[in-house]
């Protein structure tokens, strides 16, 4: 598959997320930290857009993607609780 095709791909998730993430904040977390997340889901899809276009090597996508969860540390994410899904 041609590489703009992928990278199209990329930018319509991107959008895909963007339209439906913004129809309604929910209602436990803050407003800084919806755009925390907003913020970092576009750094996610500008890093697989680029990836896509240059094929970037697996560090560099490594690298991205760890400055992408210490960026949302920064902006103050963070996961308190994780549930059991197979509990009953």
């Amino acid at each position: 598959m041609p590489s703009s095709n992928r990278s199209l791909r990329s930018v319509a998730f991107l959008l895909s997320n963007l339209a439906t993430e913004s129809v309604e904040l929910p209602r436990f977390l803050k407003r800084e930290q919806v755009i925390a997340l907003l913020l970092g889901g576009i750094g996610a899809a500008v890093l697989g857009a680029v990836d896509d276009l240059l094929d970037l090597r697996a560090r560099w996508q490594l690298a991205g993607q760890l400055a992408l969860g210490l960026f949302a540390v920064w902006l103050g994410i963070s996961i308190d609780f994780i549930d059991n899904p197979f509990r009953r």
